[in-house]
Protein backbone atom coordinates (compact mmCIF):
# COMPACT_ATOMS: atom_id res chain seq x y z
CA UNK A 1 0.00 0.00 0.00
CA UNK A 2 1.62 3.21 -1.36
CA UNK A 3 2.09 6.10 1.92
CA UNK A 4 -1.02 8.29 2.19
CA UNK A 5 0.09 11.97 1.77
CA UNK A 6 -1.88 14.29 3.81
CA UNK A 7 -1.51 18.41 3.15
CA UNK A 8 -0.72 20.50 6.74
CA UNK A 9 -4.18 21.92 6.96
CA UNK A 10 -4.06 25.51 9.15
CA UNK A 11 -6.85 27.39 10.21
CA UNK A 12 -6.48 31.52 10.57
CA UNK A 13 -7.69 33.80 12.77
CA UNK A 14 -8.33 31.33 15.31
CA UNK A 15 -9.75 32.61 18.79
CA UNK A 16 -8.27 31.27 21.80
CA UNK A 17 -10.63 31.72 24.90
CA UNK A 18 -10.19 31.58 28.36
CA UNK A 19 -13.83 31.68 29.62
CA UNK A 20 -15.71 34.54 27.93
CA UNK A 21 -13.00 36.33 27.51
CA UNK A 22 -10.55 36.19 24.47
CA UNK A 23 -7.17 35.26 25.85
CA UNK A 24 -5.02 35.27 22.21
CA UNK A 25 -5.63 35.17 18.04
CA UNK A 26 -3.70 33.45 16.26
CA UNK A 27 -3.73 29.96 14.18
CA UNK A 28 -4.77 26.41 14.82
CA UNK A 29 -2.14 23.90 12.98
CA UNK A 30 -2.88 20.34 12.00
CA UNK A 31 -0.14 17.96 12.21
CA UNK A 32 -1.01 14.19 12.30
CA UNK A 33 -3.20 13.13 14.92
CA UNK A 34 -1.99 17.07 17.08
CA UNK A 35 -3.72 20.23 17.14
CA UNK A 36 -1.45 23.20 18.15
CA UNK A 37 -2.16 26.66 18.64
CA UNK A 38 0.54 29.38 17.40
CA UNK A 39 0.16 32.56 19.01
CA UNK A 40 2.46 35.42 17.02
CA UNK A 41 2.63 37.63 19.44
CA UNK A 42 4.36 35.14 22.39
CA UNK A 43 5.45 33.13 20.30
CA UNK A 44 4.79 30.56 21.53
CA UNK A 45 2.90 27.37 21.01
CA UNK A 46 -0.47 25.50 22.44
CA UNK A 47 -1.29 21.79 22.19
CA UNK A 48 -4.98 20.88 22.32
CA UNK A 49 -6.50 18.42 24.69
CA UNK A 50 -7.73 15.58 22.44
CA UNK A 51 -11.62 16.39 21.63
CA UNK A 52 -12.39 20.00 22.40
CA UNK A 53 -12.39 21.24 18.78
CA UNK A 54 -16.03 21.79 17.97
CA UNK A 55 -18.33 23.34 15.28
CA UNK A 56 -21.79 24.51 15.66
CA UNK A 57 -23.21 23.09 11.96
CA UNK A 58 -22.40 19.95 9.99
CA UNK A 59 -22.52 21.84 6.98
CA UNK A 60 -19.55 23.71 7.92
CA UNK A 61 -17.54 20.60 8.32
CA UNK A 62 -14.49 19.74 5.64
CA UNK A 63 -16.95 16.67 4.18
CA UNK A 64 -18.91 19.35 2.41
CA UNK A 65 -16.14 21.54 1.02
CA UNK A 66 -15.18 20.47 -2.47
CA UNK A 67 -12.07 19.06 -2.98
CA UNK A 68 -10.06 17.71 -6.05
CA UNK A 69 -10.40 13.87 -6.77
CA UNK A 70 -8.25 11.33 -5.42
CA UNK A 71 -5.21 10.11 -7.25
CA UNK A 72 -7.74 11.91 -10.62
CA UNK A 73 -9.79 8.12 -9.79
CA UNK A 74 -13.44 8.41 -10.12
CA UNK A 75 -14.59 5.90 -7.35
CA UNK A 76 -17.83 5.65 -5.23
CA UNK A 77 -17.04 4.45 -1.78
CA UNK A 78 -20.64 4.54 -0.87
CA UNK A 79 -20.59 1.18 -2.98
CA UNK A 80 -17.73 -0.57 -2.16
CA UNK A 81 -19.36 -1.79 0.79
CA UNK A 82 -22.52 -4.60 0.13
CA UNK A 83 -23.45 -6.08 2.99
CA UNK A 84 -25.66 -8.73 1.08
CA UNK A 85 -21.97 -9.56 -0.49
CA UNK A 86 -20.14 -9.82 2.38
CA UNK A 87 -22.71 -11.99 4.20
CA UNK A 88 -22.58 -13.97 1.30
CA UNK A 89 -19.27 -14.61 1.50
CA UNK A 90 -19.83 -16.08 5.55
CA UNK A 91 -22.03 -18.12 3.91
CA UNK A 92 -25.28 -16.74 4.26
CA UNK A 93 -28.20 -16.75 3.92
CA UNK A 94 -28.12 -20.65 4.72
CA UNK A 95 -30.57 -22.90 6.52
CA UNK A 96 -30.48 -21.47 9.62
CA UNK A 97 -30.15 -17.62 8.86
CA UNK A 98 -32.33 -15.31 6.67
CA UNK A 99 -32.24 -11.58 5.06
CA UNK A 100 -35.09 -9.87 7.32
CA UNK A 101 -36.69 -7.19 5.83
CA UNK A 102 -38.20 -5.48 9.38
CA UNK A 103 -36.19 -2.93 9.15
CA UNK A 104 -36.29 -1.89 5.64
CA UNK A 105 -37.40 1.80 6.97
CA UNK A 106 -36.04 2.02 10.21
CA UNK A 107 -39.12 1.37 11.88
CA UNK A 108 -38.02 -1.53 14.00
CA UNK A 109 -34.39 -0.21 15.20
CA UNK A 110 -33.62 3.75 14.27
CA UNK A 111 -29.84 2.93 14.43
CA UNK A 112 -29.73 -0.36 12.87
CA UNK A 113 -29.24 -0.89 9.04
CA UNK A 114 -31.84 -1.89 6.70
CA UNK A 115 -30.92 -5.07 6.19
CA UNK A 116 -30.59 -7.53 9.13
CA UNK A 117 -29.56 -11.35 9.56
CA UNK A 118 -31.67 -13.20 11.85
CA UNK A 119 -32.41 -16.93 12.86
CA UNK A 120 -34.54 -18.89 9.89
CA UNK A 121 -36.39 -19.91 13.28
CA UNK A 122 -37.25 -16.33 14.31
CA UNK A 123 -40.60 -15.01 12.24
CA UNK A 124 -41.03 -11.37 11.73
CA UNK A 125 -43.27 -11.06 14.24
CA UNK A 126 -40.69 -12.59 17.11
CA UNK A 127 -38.00 -10.26 15.62
CA UNK A 128 -40.63 -7.31 16.43
CA UNK A 129 -41.05 -8.52 19.62
CA UNK A 130 -37.39 -9.07 20.69
CA UNK A 131 -36.92 -5.76 19.82
CA UNK A 132 -39.42 -4.20 21.86
CA UNK A 133 -37.45 -6.10 24.76
CA UNK A 134 -34.21 -4.75 24.38
CA UNK A 135 -32.98 -1.01 24.71
CA UNK A 136 -32.66 1.14 21.45
CA UNK A 137 -35.06 -1.55 19.48
CA UNK A 138 -31.15 -2.93 19.20
CA UNK A 139 -32.60 -6.25 18.82
CA UNK A 140 -29.86 -9.28 18.10
CA UNK A 141 -28.53 -9.92 14.55
CA UNK A 142 -25.96 -11.61 13.23
CA UNK A 143 -23.00 -10.13 13.08
CA UNK A 144 -20.17 -12.65 12.45
CA UNK A 145 -20.52 -16.45 10.97
CA UNK A 146 -17.42 -18.51 10.97
CA UNK A 147 -16.45 -20.28 7.92
CA UNK A 148 -14.57 -22.76 9.57
CA UNK A 149 -17.26 -24.47 12.04
CA UNK A 150 -20.46 -22.19 11.09
CA UNK A 151 -20.78 -21.23 14.74
CA UNK A 152 -21.64 -17.23 14.72
CA UNK A 153 -21.73 -14.05 16.88
CA UNK A 154 -24.92 -11.93 17.41
CA UNK A 155 -25.18 -8.33 19.07
CA UNK A 156 -27.66 -6.04 21.00
CA UNK A 157 -28.34 -4.00 23.18
CA UNK A 158 -29.62 -4.60 27.18
CA UNK A 159 -33.27 -6.33 27.41
CA UNK A 160 -35.75 -4.27 29.46
CA UNK A 161 -35.43 -6.60 32.34
CA UNK A 162 -36.02 -4.18 35.31
CA UNK A 163 -35.69 -4.38 39.60
CA UNK A 164 -39.09 -7.19 38.68
CA UNK A 165 -36.98 -9.30 35.92
CA UNK A 166 -39.00 -9.22 33.37
CA UNK A 167 -39.32 -11.91 30.54
CA UNK A 168 -40.66 -11.50 27.13
CA UNK A 169 -41.41 -14.72 25.34
CA UNK A 170 -40.17 -12.90 21.86
CA UNK A 171 -36.80 -12.30 22.75
CA UNK A 172 -36.41 -16.05 24.67
CA UNK A 173 -37.58 -17.67 21.49
CA UNK A 174 -35.06 -15.11 19.34
CA UNK A 175 -32.21 -16.10 21.74
CA UNK A 176 -33.41 -20.16 21.47
CA UNK A 177 -33.73 -19.82 17.51
CA UNK A 178 -30.26 -18.19 17.71
CA UNK A 179 -28.92 -21.60 20.07
CA UNK A 180 -30.80 -23.70 17.48
CA UNK A 181 -28.26 -22.21 14.94
CA UNK A 182 -25.22 -24.05 16.35
CA UNK A 183 -24.08 -26.43 14.44
CA UNK A 184 -22.97 -28.41 17.63
CA UNK A 185 -26.16 -27.99 19.77
CA UNK A 186 -24.11 -26.30 22.57
CA UNK A 187 -25.44 -23.89 25.00
CA UNK A 188 -25.85 -20.18 23.63
CA UNK A 189 -23.35 -17.85 25.49
CA UNK A 190 -24.58 -14.62 26.00
CA UNK A 191 -21.64 -12.18 27.04
CA UNK A 192 -22.65 -9.00 28.85
CA UNK A 193 -19.01 -6.75 28.91
CA UNK A 194 -19.98 -4.76 31.02
CA UNK A 195 -18.82 -5.17 34.96
CA UNK A 196 -21.77 -6.92 36.75
CA UNK A 197 -22.32 -3.91 39.30
CA UNK A 198 -22.76 -2.05 36.23
CA UNK A 199 -25.14 -3.85 34.79
CA UNK A 200 -27.00 -4.65 38.20
CA UNK A 201 -27.44 -0.41 38.15
CA UNK A 202 -28.58 0.13 34.96
CA UNK A 203 -31.68 -2.47 36.35
CA UNK A 204 -33.31 0.75 38.80
CA UNK A 205 -32.85 2.27 34.81
CA UNK A 206 -35.44 -0.51 34.01
CA UNK A 207 -33.05 -2.36 31.98
CA UNK A 208 -30.31 -4.44 33.03
CA UNK A 209 -29.38 -8.25 32.44
CA UNK A 210 -31.04 -11.55 31.18
CA UNK A 211 -33.41 -13.05 33.53
CA UNK A 212 -31.82 -16.42 33.10
CA UNK A 213 -34.90 -18.48 34.23
CA UNK A 214 -36.36 -17.99 30.62
CA UNK A 215 -33.32 -18.44 28.38
CA UNK A 216 -33.36 -22.52 27.60
CA UNK A 217 -29.79 -23.59 27.02
CA UNK A 218 -28.00 -20.27 27.49
CA UNK A 219 -25.62 -19.32 30.02
CA UNK A 220 -24.65 -15.63 31.07
CA UNK A 221 -21.00 -14.30 31.31
CA UNK A 222 -20.13 -10.96 32.47
CA UNK A 223 -17.02 -9.23 31.54
CA UNK A 224 -15.03 -5.61 32.87
CA UNK A 225 -15.52 -3.04 30.53
CA UNK A 226 -15.80 -0.08 31.99
CA UNK A 227 -18.56 2.64 30.58
CA UNK A 228 -17.44 5.56 27.84
CA UNK A 229 -17.02 7.58 30.90
CA UNK A 230 -14.33 6.29 32.81
CA UNK A 231 -12.58 5.72 29.08
CA UNK A 232 -12.84 9.09 28.27
CA UNK A 233 -11.27 10.40 31.91
CA UNK A 234 -8.44 7.49 31.39
CA UNK A 235 -7.56 9.37 27.95
CA UNK A 236 -7.66 12.81 29.51
CA UNK A 237 -5.16 11.56 32.06
CA UNK A 238 -3.21 9.48 29.91
CA UNK A 239 -2.16 12.81 27.67
CA UNK A 240 -1.94 14.44 30.44
CA UNK A 241 1.39 12.52 31.66
CA UNK A 242 2.32 12.21 27.86
CA UNK A 243 2.42 15.93 26.95
CA UNK A 244 3.67 17.28 30.24
CA UNK A 245 6.41 18.72 29.74
CA UNK A 246 10.28 18.51 32.14
CA UNK A 247 8.15 15.08 33.55
CA UNK A 248 11.39 12.55 35.24
CA UNK A 249 10.59 9.39 33.56
CA UNK A 250 9.66 7.30 36.31
CA UNK A 251 7.08 9.91 37.14
CA UNK A 252 6.16 9.98 33.31
CA UNK A 253 5.56 5.73 33.93
CA UNK A 254 3.61 6.45 36.90
CA UNK A 255 1.23 8.81 35.01
CA UNK A 256 0.28 6.23 32.32
CA UNK A 257 -0.28 3.41 34.92
CA UNK A 258 -2.32 5.39 37.27
CA UNK A 259 -4.17 6.57 34.07
CA UNK A 260 -5.40 3.13 33.32
CA UNK A 261 -5.47 2.99 29.93
CA UNK A 262 -3.34 -0.02 29.34
CA UNK A 263 -5.78 -1.65 31.58
CA UNK A 264 -8.87 -0.87 29.44
CA UNK A 265 -7.26 -2.21 26.60
CA UNK A 266 -6.06 -5.29 28.17
CA UNK A 267 -9.87 -5.93 29.10
CA UNK A 268 -11.64 -5.44 25.76
CA UNK A 269 -8.84 -7.61 24.58
CA UNK A 270 -9.44 -9.86 27.36
CA UNK A 271 -13.05 -10.15 26.65
CA UNK A 272 -12.36 -10.40 22.50
CA UNK A 273 -10.44 -13.37 23.30
CA UNK A 274 -13.17 -15.22 25.72
CA UNK A 275 -15.44 -14.74 22.71
CA UNK A 276 -12.73 -16.16 20.27
CA UNK A 277 -12.52 -19.63 22.41
CA UNK A 278 -16.65 -19.31 22.71
CA UNK A 279 -16.13 -19.77 18.75
CA UNK A 280 -13.33 -22.08 18.62
CA UNK A 281 -15.16 -24.36 21.42
CA UNK A 282 -18.85 -24.12 19.12
CA UNK A 283 -20.46 -22.27 21.01
CA UNK A 284 -23.05 -19.53 19.45
CA UNK A 285 -22.28 -16.24 21.14
CA UNK A 286 -24.92 -13.32 21.53
CA UNK A 287 -22.52 -10.15 22.84
CA UNK A 288 -24.39 -6.77 24.38
CA UNK A 289 -23.32 -3.86 26.59
CA UNK A 290 -25.86 -1.26 27.40
CA UNK A 291 -27.16 0.41 24.33
CA UNK A 292 -24.95 -2.29 21.94
CA UNK A 293 -23.30 0.70 20.33
CA UNK A 294 -19.27 0.86 21.83
CA UNK A 295 -18.07 -1.80 23.82
CA UNK A 296 -20.65 -4.30 21.75
CA UNK A 297 -18.55 -2.67 18.49
CA UNK A 298 -15.32 -3.14 20.06
CA UNK A 299 -15.47 -6.71 21.01
CA UNK A 300 -17.62 -7.91 17.65
CA UNK A 301 -15.23 -6.27 15.36
CA UNK A 302 -11.95 -7.11 17.16
CA UNK A 303 -13.29 -10.85 17.23
CA UNK A 304 -14.20 -10.64 13.85
CA UNK A 305 -10.76 -9.48 12.97
CA UNK A 306 -9.27 -12.26 14.80
CA UNK A 307 -11.49 -15.47 13.52
CA UNK A 308 -11.01 -14.29 9.91
CA UNK A 309 -7.77 -13.67 8.23
CA UNK A 310 -10.28 -11.49 5.33
CA UNK A 311 -10.34 -8.63 7.74
CA UNK A 312 -6.54 -8.46 8.12
CA UNK A 313 -6.31 -7.06 4.95
CA UNK A 314 -6.36 -3.57 3.49
CA UNK A 315 -10.07 -4.15 1.91
CA UNK A 316 -11.05 -6.63 4.65
CA UNK A 317 -10.55 -3.49 7.76
CA UNK A 318 -12.90 -1.11 5.90
CA UNK A 319 -15.15 -3.63 5.29
CA UNK A 320 -15.07 -4.70 9.07
CA UNK A 321 -14.97 -1.03 9.71
CA UNK A 322 -18.60 -0.31 7.80
CA UNK A 323 -19.84 -3.59 9.52
CA UNK A 324 -19.26 -3.15 12.69
CA UNK A 325 -19.19 0.40 13.21
CA UNK A 326 -21.11 1.96 10.85
CA UNK A 327 -23.89 0.01 10.15
CA UNK A 328 -24.65 -1.41 13.17
CA UNK A 329 -24.65 2.06 14.44
CA UNK A 330 -21.48 3.45 16.80
CA UNK A 331 -22.42 6.90 17.47
CA UNK A 332 -19.45 8.66 15.11
CA UNK A 333 -21.12 11.93 15.99
CA UNK A 334 -21.14 12.07 19.39
CA UNK A 335 -18.76 10.10 20.28
CA UNK A 336 -15.93 12.85 18.71
CA UNK A 337 -17.71 15.84 19.21
CA UNK A 338 -17.56 17.33 15.43
CA UNK A 339 -21.17 18.88 16.31
CA UNK A 340 -21.07 21.34 19.38
CA UNK A 341 -23.09 19.48 21.76
CA UNK A 342 -22.78 17.26 25.41
CA UNK A 343 -19.08 16.75 26.53
CA UNK A 344 -20.64 13.75 28.46
CA UNK A 345 -21.21 11.66 25.06
CA UNK A 346 -17.53 12.14 23.84
CA UNK A 347 -15.70 8.96 24.54
CA UNK A 348 -12.52 7.66 22.32
CA UNK A 349 -14.32 4.05 22.07
CA UNK A 350 -13.06 3.89 17.98
CA UNK A 351 -9.56 4.90 19.32
CA UNK A 352 -9.65 1.67 21.60
CA UNK A 353 -10.25 -0.34 18.70
CA UNK A 354 -7.77 0.94 16.78
CA UNK A 355 -5.26 0.35 19.30
CA UNK A 356 -5.81 -3.15 20.11
CA UNK A 357 -5.72 -3.84 16.27
CA UNK A 358 -1.93 -1.83 16.54
CA UNK A 359 -1.41 -4.44 19.90
CA UNK A 360 -2.72 -7.72 17.63
CA UNK A 361 -0.09 -6.15 14.64
CA UNK A 362 2.73 -6.19 16.87
CA UNK A 363 2.54 -9.76 18.16
CA UNK A 364 1.87 -11.25 14.79
CA UNK A 365 2.75 -8.75 12.12
CA UNK A 366 2.99 -11.04 8.85
CA UNK A 367 -0.95 -11.85 10.39
CA UNK A 368 -1.96 -8.09 8.20
CA UNK A 369 -1.46 -6.66 4.80
CA UNK A 370 -1.37 -3.42 6.19
CA UNK A 371 0.77 -1.65 8.68
CA UNK A 372 0.35 1.75 11.92
CA UNK A 373 0.55 3.86 8.81
CA UNK A 374 -2.94 2.62 7.45
CA UNK A 375 -4.71 2.53 11.46
CA UNK A 376 -2.97 6.34 11.75
CA UNK A 377 -4.72 7.67 8.28
CA UNK A 378 -7.79 6.27 9.36
CA UNK A 379 -7.47 7.85 12.21
CA UNK A 380 -6.49 11.30 10.96
CA UNK A 381 -9.42 11.13 8.36
CA UNK A 382 -11.92 10.30 11.02
CA UNK A 383 -10.68 13.41 12.72
CA UNK A 384 -10.22 15.45 9.49
CA UNK A 385 -13.89 15.80 8.36
CA UNK A 386 -12.97 15.23 5.52
CA UNK A 387 -15.21 12.39 4.53
CA UNK A 388 -18.59 11.66 5.14
CA UNK A 389 -18.20 8.18 5.94
CA UNK A 390 -17.77 9.08 9.42
CA UNK A 391 -20.43 11.92 9.72
CA UNK A 392 -23.72 10.71 11.38
CA UNK A 393 -24.51 8.79 14.50
CA UNK A 394 -26.00 5.56 12.12
CA UNK A 395 -27.07 4.65 8.72
CA UNK A 396 -30.23 6.23 8.52
CA UNK A 397 -28.67 9.54 9.17
CA UNK A 398 -26.12 9.00 6.17
CA UNK A 399 -28.94 7.52 3.49
CA UNK A 400 -29.46 9.88 1.37
CA UNK A 401 -32.57 8.50 0.64
CA UNK A 402 -33.64 10.31 3.86
CA UNK A 403 -32.94 14.17 1.71
CA UNK A 404 -29.81 14.20 2.41
CA UNK A 405 -30.04 15.13 6.31
CA UNK A 406 -27.33 16.88 5.82
CA UNK A 407 -28.52 19.59 3.83
CA UNK A 408 -26.57 19.35 1.24
CA UNK A 409 -27.38 18.16 -2.93
CA UNK A 410 -24.15 16.14 -2.84
CA UNK A 411 -23.34 13.76 -0.56
CA UNK A 412 -19.93 14.37 0.92
CA UNK A 413 -16.93 11.79 -0.31
CA UNK A 414 -17.07 8.24 1.40
CA UNK A 415 -13.78 7.24 3.12
CA UNK A 416 -13.12 4.43 1.24
CA UNK A 417 -12.20 6.43 -1.81
CA UNK A 418 -8.96 7.25 -0.30
CA UNK A 419 -7.42 3.72 -1.14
Amino acid sequence: MEDVVHEPFQLDHVQLKRGLKVAATGFLKFQASVLLFHDPDTKTELWIEYMTIQTNTIESLDAFHVHPKINNVTVDGWALYDAEQEYKRMGVPCDEWRLSTVNEQYEVCPTYARKLFVPTFSSDDVVRGSAKFRSKGRLPALSFRSTVNHCCICRSSQPYSGMQSKRSDEDEKHLLAIQRCSPHGKPLIIVDTRPKVNAMANKAAGKGFENMEGYANCKLMFHGIQNIHVMRDSLNALLKACLASNIRPDKYLRGVNDSGWLKHIQTVMQTTLSIVDYINNGHNVLVHCSDGWDRTAQTCSLSSLLLDPYYRTINGYIVLIEKEWLSFGHKFMDRHGFIRGSAKEMSPIFLQFLECTWHCMQQFPRAFEFNSKFLISIHDCLHSCKFGTFLGNCDRERDAADAFVFGMREPPRSLLEQW
